[in-house]
Order: C-alpha cells, then structure tokens, then sequence
C-alpha cells in the first residue's frame, strides 16, 4: 500500500517537471516583435553604380544641379542620373545638415521644395501682370563692417545714368516703391536702406551725415553705378551734399533733393518744437512714430500703407533714430552747396507759406543752375502723394542731363 502511493507521487512530481520543461521552450521559442524606430537614422547612400558615367551626390542649391566631388569642385551632372540622386543634398565641404529625399515623406519634399518655388513663380508672374519691375536685392559691407542693404532693378542703358534712391529718417529703401516701378523701365535703379534702417545692419555708432554719406558712396563702388543721378528725400538731402562735400562729383550724373535741407538756422518757433519732438519720441515711441507717419502724407492713404510704413519705422532702434535725428539737425552743410557742379532739382512740398521755404530758396541760390519746384498739395513724402508729377518731373530731368 505504502509502496504503491510512493510511486504515484514520484509519478506526478515527473509529470509535473516535464511540462514546466515543454513550457519555458514555448516560451523562449514564442516571437517578439521587432522594437525600431519608425525612420531608422541610418545613411543612405547613392547607388554604388550609377546608370550613367560619375558618381557622387547632387547638392541641391544648385542649379543646374550638380553632383559634389570629394577632391572639391563640381561638375554638371546628366541628365540620366536617377530622381533620388538629383535631390540629395551632401555639402560635406560647408558641414549643412545632410538631407536627403530617402528622409522626408513624399508631402514634405512638396511643402519644403516644390510648394516655395511655385509661390515665387506665382509672384513673378503676377508682377509682370500687373507691369511691376523684377527686383533683386543684396547688401555691400562699409569699410566698418557695416551690411548695408539696397533693392535693384532694371538694366544700365548706356549712356543712360544709373539712379540711387536714398530715403529719409528711420524710412525703408521700398518707400521708393513708385518710383522703382516707373524708373526701371529705362534706367537701373537702386534704392537703399541707409544705416540702422530697413533690413541694414544696426550698429552703435555711425549716425551722422558724414558716415552715413560714407556708405553711400560704398553702395555707388560697390554696385559699380557711376555715372548716377543721386535722390536724397528729407536726411537723405544732409546726406547727398555730405556726400558731395567728401567726394565731389566725379561719379554723379545730377542730384535730386526731394524736401530736406542741408542746414538750418536756429528758428525761436521751430527749433523748439524739434527739440520737444525727439523728446515725446524717446517717451512714447510707437505712438509718436505713427503720428509722424502720418503727417507725411496729405493725400489719403490706406490703412495697410501706412502700417507698413511705420513697422518699416520702428524697425530703427530708438537710440539709433535720435543719434540721427540730432546728428542731422545739428550739422551745417550749406556752404558746401556750391560743391554741385552736375545738374541739380530742388523738390519740395507746400507753398509760400510753408516755414522751411526759405530754407529750400536759399538752397537753390547757392547751388548753380538749380531748378526749383514747389508741390504745393502734396505733403512731406511729395513722391507718394503725388507720384506721377514727381515721377514726370523726374523723367523731364534725366532727359535734359548732358550724356557722356
């Protein structure tokens, strides 16, 4: 009896070792699923051999592209290599992040390649529509490290001169926007945006007429304009006969002072009231900078200009603006008026009545041969407000400039 029990429990102990011994093999014969990331970050490389002759990666900001050679340089790559290979991008010599197709969802390459281009396209397109010039843009660096940054367009007709816009305090080269649209259909034009304003650098220091005609005269070099008709409006007169003061004239075809002087006399009613607006605009500079936009214009103008207008303002540092709106008004340059011996314009807005007219008379003896006009309905920016007499004007000018 015993024995027979004994042996049933060694039986049962046996049973009981040899399925926990078939269950561990099922279970470490049981599969996993693979644990990796959805986009491994691996290298992918271009075909070991390509369909045609050369191998290597295509930078993508090329054009046309081309394939990049580990020993420097590049060379076209054929028309046959593969799609894949003609959008990698490998700039191993510049150290770019290495993007390629193989990492981007079909709905990426649109979004981050082909979408972009097309808007530009687009916007090409609806400028010559609309009969608006092509424009390029860049920047020139002054001998003080200053990028100074300038809107081109149209093409050098010989002997035609070369026209540089320069505009007036804390205000954008674009602001020239009607005249860049009228001038390029027969002349190169170029406006700027002088120091700390515009898209240029904005330095500490250099906010004075003498430096700021400094980077003048570095966008005319720099451009190659010479022979240019030079178009100062409100500073930007200070800053052509400053300009002139320094350089003379050998690169100018004629100049063009749109409603700014080169020096004033202390006035009891006028100073003051400079004085107490460089004040309010330390104080309340967002709101002084959009009444001052304002007052530029006496014919209406929309609500989106002038907002642009006055974010293009503040877009000088405060300290910069006053540096130059000081700087400005406490530099005489009228003796070097005389200085002018190219053709010149005197535009100016008002009439008669207006307290700086004096000024602008005085000016026009003192520089020989200089022609005089008054807009009288039109307010300080006279070449928005009044564009086609101005652009007309401009047009009568330059057809009467002797050509070389």
């Amino acid at each position: 009896m015993k024995t027979n029990l004994f042996r049933a429990m060694l039986t049962l102990v046996a049973l009981v070792a040899l399925g926990s011994v078939a269950l561990c093999q099922t279970t470490q014969a049981a599969p996993q699923m693979p644990q990796y990331p959805l986009r491994p970050p691996q290298r992918v490389e271009p075909p070991a051999t390509p369909p045609c002759s050369g191998e290597g990666v295509v930078m993508l900001h090329s054009l046309p592209p081309r394939k990049y050679s580990p020993g420097g340089g590049s060379e076209p790559l054929p028309d046959c290599a593969p799609r894949e290979a003609r959008l990698m991008l490998l700039p191993q010599k510049d150290q770019r992040p290495q993007l390629r197709t193989a990492d981007f969802e079909p709905k990426e390459v649109r979004r981050m390649m082909i979408l972009p281009l097309q808007k530009k396209l687009r916007a090409n397109f609806a400028q010559l529509q609309q009969g608006q010039p092509q424009t390029t843009d860049g920047y020139v660096t002054t001998s003080d490290g200053v990028k100074i940054h300038y809107i081109a367009a149209g093409q050098r007709s010989n002997p035609q001169p070369t026209i540089l816009f320069v505009p007036g305090w804390t205000m954008p080269a674009w602001i020239w926007e009607q005249q860049i649209a009228h001038f390029s259909k027969t002349h190169k034009v170029v406006a700027m945006d002088p120091r700390s304003q515009g898209l240029s650098d904005k330095p500490t220091d250099g906010h004075h007429p003498a430096a700021r005609a400094r980077d003048i005269k570095t966008v005319i070099d720099g451009l190659q304009l010479a022979p240019v008709v030079l178009v100062g409006w409100s500073m930007g007169v200070t800053e052509v006969v400053a300009y002139v003061d320094q350089f003379g004239t050998p690169s100018l075809a004629g100049v063009v002072l749109v409603d700014g002087s080169a020096g004033i006399d202390y006035d009891p009613q006028m100073s003051p009231r400079m004085l107490q607006f460089a004040a309010s605009f330390d104080r309340n500079r967002a709101q002084t900078t959009a009444a001052f936009v304002r007052g530029m214009y006496r014919k209406p103008q929309t609500e989106e200009y002038l907002s642009r207008v006055t974010r293009a303002s503040l877009m000088t540092p405060t300290n910069s603006a006053i540096a130059l709106f000081v700087g400005t008004f406490s530099t005489d340059l009228r003796p070097a008026l005389v200085k002018i011996d190219k053709p010149a314009l005197i535009v100016v807005a008002g009439d008669d009545t207006n307290p700086w007219m004096r000024q602008y008379e005085d000016m026009a003896k003192r520089i020989p041969g200089a022609r005089l006009e008054k807009f009288a309905d039109s307010g300080h920016a006279l070449f928005v407000d009044d564009a086609a007499r101005f652009n007309a004007l401009l047009d009568g000018f330059l057809a009467a400039l002797p050509l070389n």
